[in-house]
């Protein structure tokens, strides 16, 4: 199955735990923006390591364009000590994103720590050859394909009436050139349109581990209910996670988790 680690706001999360249909243990996604400047936040994700849950650490290149210096982001790492690390990546740019990969990786040297790369290029061409460069490094555990390559359209892409989003043709690509490594795990970062049917039509691909999204907390924070098998355009809103609590966003925002958490149980 995929996991779903969603991304909600500090003042909603023990909610969290009214959910039931949840697997055995969660993944957790933690922006390393947030970490820095909420200590409930924080620790709220510490006491779910403690419980056993997965905690992934990410750079919060996606709220900044690039990710947060080097010097920040080894004061999240030492805060967290997460079970893996999102590396350093620039969007959209091939080369930055993996000079900073390199460089932090190797600078940080941490073997409790595992390293996801993000793959990132302005052309079909560099996303393809910045696939192939992480997916043979020693270093990099998995690899992290993000929702700015989602819309069908992806690199110009003209044949979108069978994908369900730039994603898949990206899949598509990676699997006709033989450059897929299905030895890694691979995390989908964000979600776009219809993301719930994007993991259902991925959840086929045993190789794609997790996914993390903060619809379910944004759907329901405009009245929108994520329905199985129906299409949703995404808001294009990035989640505040300093948003105070709201009793009225929960139910819908709990059954928006669920459709998310069973979109991913494979078939």
């Amino acid at each position: 199955m995929i996991k779903v680690a969603h991304i909600i706001p500090t003042d909603f999360l023990p909610q969290t735990t009214q959910i039931t249909n949840f697997p055995p243990y969660q993944i957790q996604l933690l922006l390393a923006h947030q970490v820095l400047k909420d200590k409930k936040y924080l620790e709220y994700y510490i006491k779910r390591k403690e419980l056993g849950d997965y905690i992934i650490l990410d750079n919060s290149a996606f709220e900044f364009g690039e990710a947060l210096s080097t010097d920040l982001l080894e004061k999240a790492i030492n805060l967290t000590l997460p079970n893996e690390f999102v590396l350093p990546d620039v969007l959209f740019d091939k080369n930055k994103t993996i000079e900073k990969s390199i460089k932090f990786a190797n600078n940080l040297n941490r073997k409790s720590i595992k390293y996801m790369a993000v793959v990132q290029g302005n052309t079909l061409k560099d996303w393809l050859a910045c696939y192939e460069y992480f997916s043979q490094q020693d270093y990099v555990f998995s690899i992290g394909l993000g929702a700015i390559y989602s819309p069908k359209t992806i690199f110009n892409n003209k044949e979108t009436n069978n994908l369900v989003s730039g994603r898949e043709f990206l899949i598509n690509q990676l699997k006709q050139l033989k450059l897929l490594n299905s030895k890694k795990p691979h995390h989908l970062l964000g979600l776009g349109d219809s993301g719930h049917l994007e993991i259902k039509r991925l959840a086929k691909y045993k190789w794609i581990r997790s996914c993390d999204s903060n619809t379910a907390y944004i759907n329901a924070k405009y009245g929108i209910e994520l329905v199985p098998g129906k299409e949703y355009l995404k808001i294009k809103e990035k989640i505040n996670l300093d948003d105070k609590f709201n009793e009225s966003y929960v139910e819908l925002m709990t059954n928006n988790m669920q459709v998310l958490n069973e979109a991913g149980c494979r078939n």
